[in-house]
């Protein structure tokens, strides 16, 4: 791990800083909810 304050963002944290990580969880939602009512994604 880096020390506090050094600026520079984990690998980790770029999702988070790119705004993917809400895409992600939205596209994730959406699939497990056409999977339970055995829907087709188009």
């Amino acid at each position: 791990m880096q020390p506090r304050g050094s600026g520079k963002p984990n690998w980790w944290q770029w999702p988070t800083i790119l705004s993917l990580d809400a895409v992600a969880v939205a596209v994730v939602w959406q699939w497990l909810l056409a999977e339970t009512v055995n829907d087709e994604l188009n």
